[in-house]
């Protein structure tokens, strides 16, 4: 006999609600990233216990906090990285059929770990306290790719900062830097 829809639905709902009670207190990694397919937009996640990898889109795995934070800060950051790189190309080419911000629901959560995130600066620049509230200041991509750096963040501010790198990474220069090229011309 098969359990109805909503059933199951509440079953699994509880039960992914007491894994992550138990992992975001006791920082185990349940899942790991199995591969990132970028031409399909989508992640295989291999979680203990589930024999076949899950395959999730980059918008579901963004928006699915339980997944998340069961995995390690340094495979987070790796979403993060091609979350960013994504959405900064849907903004690019303003593809209306396929952005829609309002699937796009992210927070950072505040967990005891060694380093927390504290806020971005106008230049984009990430500041962050250490365990003995001394304030560093440092680049979204320099974070990401240090990896004793990010596995100091919890899980979901390790992907919220490999957002920032990836998103600043997509960026086209908005100047010249070259002042040779610069024309300037007398308006009167």
């Amino acid at each position: 006999m098969m359990m109805p829809y909503k059933r199951m639905k509440a079953f699994i709902s509880n039960l992914s609600g007491i894994i992550f009670c138990q992992t975001t207190r006791d920082r185990i990694p349940l899942c790991s990233i199995e591969e990132i397919d970028l031409s399909q937009k989508t992640v295989s996640i291999h979680c203990k216990g589930v024999r076949t990898p899950i395959k999730l889109t980059f918008d579901e795995i963004i928006n699915d906090d339980m997944i998340l934070s069961n995995l390690s800060p340094k495979h987070a950051s790796w979403i993060g990285y091609y979350y960013g790189k994504y959405y900064s190309d849907l903004i690019t080419t303003k593809n209306a059929s396929h952005h829609d911000s309002s699937n796009f629901d992210f927070s950072t959560c505040n967990t005891p770990c060694q380093f927390n995130m504290v806020m971005l600066t106008r230049n984009g620049e990430l500041i962050y306290l250490d365990k003995n509230n001394k304030t560093h200041v440092i680049s979204p991509i320099k974070a990401a790719t240090q990896d004793g750096l990010i596995c100091g963040f919890n899980p979901i501010q390790a992907c919220y900062i490999g957002i920032l790198a990836g998103s600043s990474r997509a960026r086209k220069p908005r100047f010249n830097k070259n002042p040779k090229n610069i024309h300037l011309n007398l308006v009167k």
